[in-house]
Protein backbone atom coordinates (compact mmCIF):
# COMPACT_ATOMS: atom_id res chain seq x y z
CA UNK A 1 0.00 0.00 0.00
CA UNK A 2 2.67 2.34 0.67
CA UNK A 3 4.68 1.49 -2.25
CA UNK A 4 1.92 2.14 -4.16
CA UNK A 5 1.04 5.41 -2.91
CA UNK A 6 4.59 6.34 -2.75
CA UNK A 7 4.57 5.63 -7.06
CA UNK A 8 1.23 8.02 -7.40
CA UNK A 9 3.25 10.81 -5.79
CA UNK A 10 5.99 10.65 -7.94
CA UNK A 11 3.85 10.04 -10.99
CA UNK A 12 1.06 13.33 -10.06
CA UNK A 13 2.88 15.38 -7.73
CA UNK A 14 1.27 17.47 -5.69
CA UNK A 15 -2.06 15.86 -5.84
CA UNK A 16 -2.33 13.52 -3.18
CA UNK A 17 -1.75 13.62 0.63
CA UNK A 18 -1.33 11.28 3.01
CA UNK A 19 -2.45 10.33 6.48
CA UNK A 20 -1.08 6.73 8.18
CA UNK A 21 -3.10 5.18 10.68
CA UNK A 22 -2.14 2.18 12.55
CA UNK A 23 -3.93 -0.59 13.72
CA UNK A 24 -4.48 -1.12 17.51
CA UNK A 25 -1.85 -3.92 17.56
CA UNK A 26 1.01 -1.92 16.19
CA UNK A 27 3.35 0.52 18.09
CA UNK A 28 2.21 3.58 16.47
CA UNK A 29 -1.41 3.05 16.90
CA UNK A 30 -3.38 5.83 18.44
CA UNK A 31 -6.60 5.56 20.23
CA UNK A 32 -7.15 9.02 18.94
CA UNK A 33 -7.77 8.51 15.62
CA UNK A 34 -10.00 4.77 15.97
CA UNK A 35 -13.23 7.39 14.78
CA UNK A 36 -11.93 7.16 10.82
CA UNK A 37 -10.92 3.21 11.11
CA UNK A 38 -14.45 2.58 12.08
CA UNK A 39 -15.69 5.07 9.66
CA UNK A 40 -13.63 3.59 6.76
CA UNK A 41 -12.52 0.33 8.17
CA UNK A 42 -15.24 -1.72 8.73
CA UNK A 43 -14.14 -4.75 7.70
CA UNK A 44 -10.94 -4.18 9.57
CA UNK A 45 -8.63 -4.92 6.74
CA UNK A 46 -4.99 -3.95 6.74
CA UNK A 47 -3.67 -2.21 4.68
CA UNK A 48 -6.45 -0.51 3.80
CA UNK A 49 -6.77 2.92 1.68
CA UNK A 50 -9.98 5.18 1.04
CA UNK A 51 -9.42 8.44 -0.86
CA UNK A 52 -11.08 11.39 -0.60
CA UNK A 53 -13.61 10.48 1.68
CA UNK A 54 -15.12 8.30 -0.96
CA UNK A 55 -13.73 5.40 -2.70
CA UNK A 56 -11.84 2.01 -1.04
CA UNK A 57 -8.31 1.47 -1.83
CA UNK A 58 -7.36 -1.61 -1.36
CA UNK A 59 -3.56 -3.33 -1.42
CA UNK A 60 -2.99 -3.96 -4.97
CA UNK A 61 0.05 -4.06 -7.16
CA UNK A 62 2.40 -0.55 -7.14
CA UNK A 63 1.03 -0.06 -10.89
CA UNK A 64 -2.45 -0.67 -10.72
CA UNK A 65 -3.16 1.13 -7.43
CA UNK A 66 -1.59 3.99 -8.90
CA UNK A 67 -3.81 3.94 -11.99
CA UNK A 68 -7.32 3.21 -9.54
CA UNK A 69 -5.91 6.11 -7.21
CA UNK A 70 -5.73 8.10 -10.64
CA UNK A 71 -9.16 7.35 -11.57
CA UNK A 72 -10.09 8.20 -8.16
CA UNK A 73 -8.99 11.55 -8.25
CA UNK A 74 -10.08 12.63 -11.73
CA UNK A 75 -13.57 11.34 -11.24
CA UNK A 76 -13.23 13.78 -8.03
CA UNK A 77 -12.24 16.71 -10.25
CA UNK A 78 -15.21 16.28 -12.87
CA UNK A 79 -18.30 15.31 -10.10
CA UNK A 80 -16.24 17.41 -7.11
CA UNK A 81 -14.19 20.13 -8.21
CA UNK A 82 -12.97 22.40 -5.05
CA UNK A 83 -14.62 24.98 -3.77
CA UNK A 84 -12.10 25.54 -0.80
CA UNK A 85 -8.57 25.99 0.14
CA UNK A 86 -6.48 26.46 3.16
CA UNK A 87 -3.27 28.85 4.17
CA UNK A 88 -2.34 28.52 8.13
CA UNK A 89 0.41 30.37 9.87
CA UNK A 90 2.62 28.41 12.88
CA UNK A 91 5.16 28.52 15.46
CA UNK A 92 6.40 26.68 18.35
CA UNK A 93 6.32 27.98 21.66
CA UNK A 94 8.25 25.13 23.84
CA UNK A 95 6.49 21.87 23.48
CA UNK A 96 3.55 24.05 22.37
CA UNK A 97 2.34 24.33 18.57
CA UNK A 98 0.22 27.22 17.72
CA UNK A 99 -1.90 27.06 14.27
CA UNK A 100 -3.82 30.32 12.82
CA UNK A 101 -5.58 28.69 10.36
CA UNK A 102 -7.52 30.08 7.64
CA UNK A 103 -9.83 28.73 5.19
CA UNK A 104 -11.21 30.73 2.14
CA UNK A 105 -14.80 29.23 1.30
CA UNK A 106 -16.13 29.99 -2.31
CA UNK A 107 -19.52 28.77 -2.06
CA UNK A 108 -22.02 29.07 0.90
CA UNK A 109 -22.74 25.21 2.38
CA UNK A 110 -22.13 23.06 5.20
CA UNK A 111 -18.54 22.09 5.70
CA UNK A 112 -15.94 19.80 8.34
CA UNK A 113 -12.39 21.18 8.72
CA UNK A 114 -10.16 18.49 10.57
CA UNK A 115 -6.39 19.61 11.90
CA UNK A 116 -3.81 16.62 12.17
CA UNK A 117 -0.45 16.87 13.15
CA UNK A 118 1.38 13.83 11.13
CA UNK A 119 5.66 12.53 11.88
CA UNK A 120 7.54 11.17 9.31
CA UNK A 121 11.27 9.57 8.96
CA UNK A 122 10.46 7.31 12.10
CA UNK A 123 12.56 4.20 12.26
CA UNK A 124 10.32 0.85 13.12
CA UNK A 125 9.40 -2.38 13.02
CA UNK A 126 7.01 -3.11 9.87
CA UNK A 127 5.21 -6.40 9.70
CA UNK A 128 5.23 -7.93 6.27
CA UNK A 129 3.22 -11.45 5.74
CA UNK A 130 5.36 -12.49 2.35
CA UNK A 131 9.00 -12.13 3.94
CA UNK A 132 9.16 -11.38 7.64
CA UNK A 133 9.23 -8.44 9.77
CA UNK A 134 11.36 -5.54 8.75
CA UNK A 135 12.89 -3.80 11.64
CA UNK A 136 14.27 -0.72 9.76
CA UNK A 137 11.53 0.33 7.99
CA UNK A 138 11.22 3.77 7.44
CA UNK A 139 7.34 5.10 8.25
CA UNK A 140 6.29 8.15 7.01
CA UNK A 141 2.83 10.54 7.65
CA UNK A 142 2.12 9.11 10.84
CA UNK A 143 -1.41 10.08 12.66
CA UNK A 144 0.39 11.81 15.61
CA UNK A 145 -1.83 14.21 17.36
CA UNK A 146 -5.41 15.11 16.79
CA UNK A 147 -5.85 18.88 16.83
CA UNK A 148 -9.65 19.04 16.25
CA UNK A 149 -12.06 16.47 16.55
CA UNK A 150 -10.62 13.63 14.05
CA UNK A 151 -14.08 13.36 12.56
CA UNK A 152 -13.82 17.11 11.85
CA UNK A 153 -15.45 20.34 13.32
CA UNK A 154 -18.32 21.10 11.63
CA UNK A 155 -19.79 24.89 10.49
CA UNK A 156 -21.78 26.69 7.67
CA UNK A 157 -21.09 29.35 5.25
CA UNK A 158 -24.24 31.87 4.68
CA UNK A 159 -22.56 33.56 1.60
CA UNK A 160 -19.96 32.70 -1.31
CA UNK A 161 -16.46 34.22 -0.97
CA UNK A 162 -15.74 34.07 2.37
CA UNK A 163 -12.42 33.66 4.67
CA UNK A 164 -13.54 31.53 7.86
CA UNK A 165 -10.54 31.74 10.87
CA UNK A 166 -9.87 29.30 13.57
CA UNK A 167 -6.91 28.98 15.87
CA UNK A 168 -5.56 26.12 17.90
CA UNK A 169 -2.77 25.36 20.39
CA UNK A 170 -1.42 21.87 20.94
CA UNK A 171 0.97 20.09 23.11
CA UNK A 172 3.71 18.41 21.30
CA UNK A 173 5.43 15.58 23.37
CA UNK A 174 8.85 15.66 23.54
CA UNK A 175 9.45 12.13 22.08
CA UNK A 176 8.57 13.42 18.61
CA UNK A 177 10.83 15.19 16.30
CA UNK A 178 9.65 18.61 15.47
CA UNK A 179 11.49 18.77 12.12
CA UNK A 180 9.81 15.77 11.04
CA UNK A 181 6.58 17.30 12.15
CA UNK A 182 3.39 18.71 9.38
CA UNK A 183 0.19 19.93 9.63
CA UNK A 184 -2.36 18.21 7.57
CA UNK A 185 -5.62 20.23 7.22
CA UNK A 186 -8.32 18.84 5.30
CA UNK A 187 -12.14 20.27 4.29
CA UNK A 188 -15.27 18.11 4.07
CA UNK A 189 -18.18 19.72 2.30
CA UNK A 190 -21.63 18.08 2.42
CA UNK A 191 -22.88 16.09 -0.40
CA UNK A 192 -26.42 18.03 -0.02
CA UNK A 193 -28.24 17.48 -3.90
CA UNK A 194 -25.21 16.51 -5.47
CA UNK A 195 -24.67 12.98 -6.70
CA UNK A 196 -23.16 10.53 -4.31
CA UNK A 197 -20.31 8.42 -5.76
CA UNK A 198 -18.68 6.32 -3.17
CA UNK A 199 -17.47 2.84 -2.85
CA UNK A 200 -20.03 2.51 0.52
CA UNK A 201 -22.04 4.65 3.11
CA UNK A 202 -19.21 7.09 4.84
CA UNK A 203 -21.80 9.97 5.97
CA UNK A 204 -22.78 13.35 4.54
CA UNK A 205 -19.40 14.54 3.80
CA UNK A 206 -16.27 14.28 1.77
CA UNK A 207 -12.87 15.62 1.00
CA UNK A 208 -13.42 19.01 -0.73
CA UNK A 209 -9.76 19.75 -0.27
CA UNK A 210 -6.82 19.51 1.65
CA UNK A 211 -3.23 20.88 2.38
CA UNK A 212 -0.37 19.80 4.11
CA UNK A 213 2.79 21.78 5.36
CA UNK A 214 5.82 21.90 8.03
CA UNK A 215 4.54 22.51 11.90
CA UNK A 216 6.10 25.39 12.85
CA UNK A 217 6.18 26.72 9.18
CA UNK A 218 3.41 28.85 6.72
CA UNK A 219 1.09 27.24 4.10
CA UNK A 220 -0.88 29.18 1.97
CA UNK A 221 -1.72 32.02 2.14
CA UNK A 222 -5.74 31.53 1.36
CA UNK A 223 -7.00 34.68 0.07
CA UNK A 224 -10.54 36.17 -0.44
CA UNK A 225 -13.97 38.80 1.08
CA UNK A 226 -13.18 38.83 4.90
CA UNK A 227 -16.47 38.10 6.41
CA UNK A 228 -18.27 35.56 8.64
CA UNK A 229 -19.50 32.27 7.83
CA UNK A 230 -22.58 32.16 9.58
CA UNK A 231 -22.09 29.10 11.79
CA UNK A 232 -18.75 29.49 12.62
CA UNK A 233 -18.62 27.45 15.46
CA UNK A 234 -17.07 25.03 14.14
CA UNK A 235 -7.01 14.66 -0.78
CA UNK A 236 -8.68 15.22 -1.77
CA UNK A 237 -5.47 15.82 -3.41
CA UNK A 238 -7.08 18.73 -5.45
CA UNK A 239 -4.60 21.80 -3.91
CA UNK A 240 -5.68 24.56 -5.78
CA UNK A 241 -5.26 28.59 -5.41
CA UNK A 242 -7.29 31.23 -5.56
Amino acid sequence: MANTVHLYQQQYPGTLEVLNIYSSSGSLSNTAFNPLISLYNSNGSYPHGMVDGRQDLDNYSGDYGARLIRQFVEEQETNYPPVTTVGYNSSFSGSTLDIDLKMYIKKADSYKVTVIVTESNVIGTQADNYDGDHENYVHNDIARIAVTDVNGEAFTTSQDNLIVKRNYSVSVPSSYVKDNLKILVYIQRAYGSQTVIRSADYGDYYVDNCAAGKAGGRLGPAVGSEGSGGNEDLGNGNPINW
